[in-house]
């Protein structure tokens, strides 16, 4: 074990004045707490194999991660256009998966930053199974959203079910079946009728989600705790870039007409782009997202 170079400046770490956050607490819980400090053995069991793989990682990839993390940028000023425009978390669906996958994003890239690739597709499948029952929410049960706000719980395949018949959707699926001989919804009866795609993504997020039998970290790795490893990074990543181009076209679907404009579908189609030069030329439903960036582009030629 070494340490960084004093030249590099990941080789420090940084602790947060009160100014530098947006709103602070006056109470200050943190005062009114024991102090125990760490000792430097137990810190170097917690944070050594994680700081390893961190600078492993920012060596070689920097330029994919700067990639990633760009679509939180999106998602903030949409939702800052969404509240502006009084679509609030409080009370709309959308609205409040926006806010919220801003976080699963963030923590998602740390992980699979730091090693804990699993936790890192975890954080996926929580983005793309909010955003479809929110959608669904909009568009075909508006009356339910106070509820699910509030902790109702609604079923992403209910979601996916209610979607399949939604007539917004109609012209979506006859393009896609067209096109591609595929679908986002459709329920399927394997191996006659393969399920639609967002049910097909969804399944595998849900193996590493859930640790099944050869997704678990240590399938994964052949390793306890977290090691580099960039054949399963390259696999997040093409995850990542599926449930972005998937969640944003989802997205864009129930957002308020009047919100709709030429520099918004820009804002779709921008992510859309940049998100599929993840998506291997030949990996599942890549025909199908291609599709979805077609009609985005045609949206926006027609404004």
């Amino acid at each position: 074990m070494h340490a960084l170079p004093d030249s590099d400046f990941r080789s420090r770490r940084y602790v947060l004045d009160d100014d530098d956050f947006a709103l602070v607490d006056e109470t200050d819980p943190e005062s009114s707490l024991p102090v125990v400090p760490i000792s430097e053995a137990l810190w170097r069991n917690i944070m050594g194999l994680p700081d390893d793989v961190a600078i492993r990682t920012t060596d070689h990839y920097g330029d994919i991660l700067r990639t990633v993390s760009a679509v939180n940028q999106c998602l903030v000023r949409l939702s800052l256009l969404l509240q502006y425009n009084n679509v609030h978390p409080s009370s709309s669906a959308i609205s409040s998966v926006v806010c919220d996958s801003s976080d699963d994003i963030d923590a998602a890239i740390y992980c699979a930053t730091v090693g804990y690739y699993r936790f890192a597709f975890s954080g996926l499948r929580e983005v793309l199974e909010k955003t479809v029952i929110a959608v669904w929410l909009e568009l075909e049960a508006p009356d339910r959203i106070t509820a699910w706000l509030h902790g109702t719980d609604f079923k992403f395949n209910a979601a996916c079910v209610g979607l399949n018949k939604c007539a917004r959707f109609e012209p979506i699926r006859a393009a896609t079946q067209s096109e591609t001989n595929d679908d986002f919804f459709q329920q399927g009866n394997p191996p006659i009728q393969r399920a639609g795609y967002v049910r097909r993504l969804y399944k595998h997020l849900c193996n590493y989600a859930h640790a099944r039998p050869g997704y678990t970290q240590a399938d994964l790795l052949n390793s306890n705790g977290p090691i580099f490893h960039p054949p399963v990074l390259y696999k997040w990543l093409n995850a990542f870039g599926a449930t972005i181009v998937t969640s944003a076209f989802l997205a864009r679907q129930c957002l308020p007409t009047e919100l709709v404009n030429r520099e918004l579908l820009l804002q779709f189609r921008n992510v859309i782009e940049r998100m599929l030069y993840l998506v291997p030329p030949k990996g599942d439903g890549r025909g199908i997202l291609l599709c979805a960036r077609d009609l985005i582009d045609a949206e926006v030629e027609s404004q």
